[in-house]
């Protein structure tokens, strides 16, 4: 069994891991878990030009490790292993592209979903799907 675990930094990762860590001691078979962090690039492209784009890479690593760091260690004290990614990009607009759709069409209707479960978080909602079924 697989688990896609994604890492926002939030309470509700944290909720999200102990969910997994939970389920996944009661699993014959230990899962392979990939804890996935998704990093919008940072909005303003002059930015790179003021503090140049080495700094701004390097804050981008620092951040996303900080974030994984966190949910790596929770795993590791339930004795789960675990792998860790980042990726820098905005999914909307990669989800829109398979879609053919806008990247805007895709935020809405996350932010309808979202809105409607009353969740608050991407993790959160993960989470959700998690709790129902809907994903594994």
């Amino acid at each position: 069994m697989r688990f896609l675990l994604a890492a926002d930094g939030s309470p509700y990762t944290r909720k999200a891991v102990r969910y997994v860590a939970g389920h996944a001691r009661a699993l014959a078979k230990r899962p392979e878990i990939l804890i996935l962090h998704v990093r919008p690039p940072i909005p303003y492209p002059s930015a790179a030009a003021y503090v140049g784009r080495k700094a701004i890479q390097q804050y981008e690593r620092d951040e996303a490790e900080r974030v994984l760091k966190a949910a790596s260690k929770a795993l590791q004290r339930a004795r789960i292993p675990a792998k860790a990614a980042w990726i820098l990009g905005d999914p909307a607009k990669e989800i829109a592209a398979d879609l053919n759709l806008s990247a805007h069409t895709i935020d809405t209707h996350r932010a309808n979903i979202m809105r409607k479960l009353n969740v608050n978080s991407i993790s959160e909602l993960i989470l959700y799907a998690m709790r129902k079924g809907i994903i594994h």
